[in-house]
């Protein structure tokens, strides 16, 4: 019993690793027949394909453990504050965290840029993008609450 208990562990464990092992570069899902959505991707299959839309993105990589960024998207052109844009928020696994998640659900608006950065960096990118509304007075008197969401850093 205990033999086959290790003989599953190590068969589970050879499987694990061999998942993350990839054999050439990978496909996106069109490339295999998946096509999700009923667009037409534009020419680079990006966010910044859609007129308007403009997403920033800075990496931060220090020694040989460090390895995180954060991404900016501001989903359409003028002031969200002041014209905010229509949105709602589906959760696919619920394993994320999200700030400013209840207020777009309560509105079904969106007022300010969405942030998307790792697990642990969400709090400092919230206390980020607050403090950069109250400084930019174009984003109103009483900025609204940041829309941030964890992505998977995991490889």
């Amino acid at each position: 019993m205990a033999r086959s208990r290790i003989f599953s562990a190590l068969a589970l464990l050879a499987l694990t690793l061999s998942a993350g092992a990839e054999d050439g570069p990978r496909g996106r899902a069109r490339d295999f027949g998946v096509v999700p959505g009923v667009f037409t991707p534009g020419p680079l299959n990006a966010l910044t394909d859609v007129a308007g839309v403009k997403v920033g993105h800075k990496t931060l990589i220090e020694g040989d453990r460090i390895r995180t960024g954060v991404t900016a998207i501001i989903p359409g052109p003028g002031n969200l504050y002041t014209h905010p844009m229509a949105a709602w928020i589906h959760v696919g696994n619920g394993y994320g965290k999200l700030i400013g998640e209840t207020q777009v659900r309560e509105f079904g608006e969106l007022e300010t840029p969405i942030v998307l950065t790792c697990t642990l960096c969400v709090w400092s990118a919230a206390r980020a993008s607050w403090t950069g509304f109250t400084t930019n007075r174009a984003w109103g008197s009483t900025p609204s609450t940041p829309s941030l969401g964890k992505r998977t850093t995991a490889g």
